[in-house]
């Protein structure tokens, strides 16, 4: 029988960089939560479900083991009416809230450098500043907590490299993007003020260039396993982008982080912000 094959963060990071070496600070970062390294050719892992405790396998590992007849204890091609849901309820899905959030501030020290940051949390709060994939039976990445002052975080998202912030507005659309645009009938010229994220120092940080998450950023942070990391959200988060269906532009897409799902809204109407950052690791 074919071995049974853990996906590792790794070569995720190097398949999404289309082979390009992401850097020994970044590989760092990930070194002591990396298993051995596989080959499949399919790097994405199986999204069937599984109860938690059981082996996370490769897309393909779980098509052969499929062919085979021979898939593993604890993954169920029939979906159990008790566990597999979206994981709000925490019925089969570690989170972060459920393990235990973060205690200690850290991360703010002198020094810039993120991995600094993010060794500082480490220190202070041991295990409750990382969210590991591999304990959970959903999500893709490894999250590490890279500040905590009172009670906003940030976190780092290992397999895309960007930095997620905590909750900074609840705003209409024009703010919360930055547009100053004249639309059909929503002028950004009226509504907007100034971006809630662009060219804003959240939390004071230096070397930090801050934007509002498009739609399939947070698709991908949604599979990469935002919503058992970052703390729970009473409503949903504005993205960058609009929603084709509304002919006059009057609509955008928002992200409902309760149940990982993409819904519109009237871009006058009032949502909640998290900024998307990008910063040398």
């Amino acid at each position: 029988m074919k071995s049974r094959l853990l996906i590792t963060l790794l070569v995720f990071t190097t398949i999404i960089g289309c082979g390009e070496d992401v850097g020994s600070k970044r590989r760092s970062l990930i070194e002591s939560d990396t298993p051995t390294i596989t080959t499949d050719a399919f790097i994405v892992p199986s999204h069937m479900h599984r109860t938690l405790e059981h082996d996370l396998l490769a897309s393909r590992t779980e098509i052969d083991e499929i062919i085979a007849g021979s898939l593993p204890v604890g993954y169920r091609t029939v979906p159990s009416m008790a566990l597999d849901d979206e994981g709000t309820d925490t019925k089969n899905i570690r989170t972060r809230t459920s393990l235990g959030r973060p205690t200690v501030d850290c991360g703010m020290g002198p020094d810039a450098a993120i991995s600094a940051r993010i060794s500082d949390c480490s220190t202070l709060n041991g295990t409750k500043a990382t969210w590991n994939f591999l304990n959970s039976s959903a999500g893709e990445s490894i999250w590490r907590l890279v500040a905590k002052v009172g009670t906003a975080e940030m976190w780092l998202d290992i397999r895309t490299g960007h930095i997620w912030s905590d909750i900074v507005a609840t705003t209409n659309w024009c703010n919360a993007s930055g547009n100053k645009e004249t639309g059909t009938s929503v002028n950004c010229l009226l509504q907007g003020t100034n971006s809630t994220c662009v060219g804003k120092g959240i939390l004071g940080f230096p070397g930090i260039k801050w934007r509002l998450p498009t739609r399939n950023d947070y698709l991908q942070a949604d599979l990469n396993g935002i919503r058992f990391v970052l703390k729970a959200a009473g409503s949903p988060f504005w993205t960058a982008t609009l929603n084709s269906a509304s002919a006059d532009r009057s609509e955008a897409w928002a992200y409902n982080q309760a149940q990982g799902t993409i819904e519109k809204a009237g871009m006058i109407e009032d949502r909640q912000v998290r900024c998307i950052g990008a910063a040398a690791l």
